[in-house]
């Protein structure tokens, strides 16, 4: 039999293996910062889990052959969702904005690494999952698609005046997951929120964004105070 020496590189790496590495550290990173999974099947699908998933992936390949394989890549990725597995247009567009986003990642980390940050290691993969997290903390990345209207195509113009997310609004249950370190970061907006709007918990914050749809008003419209009424923790609107 003859040897195959070839070396392996992003171009001939089995992408089905790739695909299995990059689900193995999203269930990873999950357990680390506990953001939104489903189960079996649909464990990384149209949630915080798939959203994660699609931006670690591209700052990955980012870092490790520049962003426009990265971009090749992803779309090639989207093009055979499309065919294979009937992706909406909704979905698209949520995977196409988070690729977005993973490939500004990549950009930030060599900025403040430098080239030694294109060197696959267990840091820099570590150093990806924060930002990419941090980045879905602050409402930057689409993790309901058939709600966010955010459309992709403007980020990839530059033209995001009208698709600028609302501020992040902290819940009782994040702040209280936070470390000493992540809550110093965090503090000073923590505290602007609390005097301005109040905490709500999650379930409140959702259930005050599921009214808002309903009412075809944005997804992340948070103008008000929540307040206490009967034991009820509820958003006055301004």
């Amino acid at each position: 039999m003859k040897q195959d020496n070839k070396k392996t590189t992003i171009f001939n790496y089995p992408a089905k293996k790739y695909s299995s590495n990059v689900y193995r550290d999203t269930t990873k990173y999950q357990k680390q910062y506990g953001f939104e999974i489903g189960k079996g099947e649909h464990a990384t699908w149209n949630n915080e889990a798939d959203a994660f998933k699609h931006a670690y992936m591209q700052a990955q390949l980012a870092l490790w052959g520049g962003k426009h394989i990265a971009k090749v890549l992803g779309d090639k990725h989207e093009r055979d969702g499309n065919k294979t597995m009937g992706q909406t247009k909704e979905e698209e567009n949520m995977d196409q904005w988070n690729n977005i986003k993973g490939r500004e990642i990549a950009k930030e980390i060599i900025h403040e690494y430098g080239p030694f940050a294109t060197m696959p290691s267990q840091k820099i993969n570590d150093i990806i999952a924060k930002k990419v997290y941090e980045k879905m903390q602050k409402g930057e990345l689409i993790t309901k698609p058939f709600e966010d209207k955010r459309s992709y195509k403007d980020l990839q113009s530059g033209q995001t005046t009208n698709s600028e997310p609302k501020p992040h609004i902290y819940t009782r249950e994040e702040i209280g997951k936070m470390s000493t370190d992540e809550f110093a970061k965090h503090e000073k907006a923590i505290m602007k929120q609390m005097k301005e709007k109040g905490i709500p918990t999650k379930r409140e914050l959702e259930e005050h964004q599921r009214k808002t749809l309903n009412k075809n008003s944005s997804s992340n419209n948070t103008d008000g105070r929540w307040v206490t009424i009967n034991g009820n923790h509820v958003l006055i609107n301004k």
